[in-house]
């Protein structure tokens, strides 16, 4: 969830100037497009196979089962 937030977020442009009251700094999100998502999910579950992999060469077998049952859950989206 945290991967599709930040890609949600505008990109600053460095012409941000404070502003006083509650929401009045606030810009709309980016909408992100099914392929976006579908890019997003994927770049994710590749990152954990890959820690995964490395958690498994250092011996850390239950980091990279947490990671690989990770990846499974977000492959299951990908899938509908």
């Amino acid at each position: 969830m945290s991967a599709i937030d930040n890609a949600e977020a505008v990109e600053d442009k460095g012409t941000h100037r404070p502003r006083l009251g509650v929401g009045a700094g606030d810009v709309e999100r980016r909408v992100l497009s099914t392929r976006d998502l579908v890019e997003i999910l994927r770049r994710e579950v590749t990152e954990r196979v890959q820690a995964a992999d490395q958690y498994a060469l250092l011996g850390q077998s239950a980091a990279a089962e947490r990671l690989r049952a990770e990846a499974a859950v977000l492959e299951t989206q990908l899938e509908n």
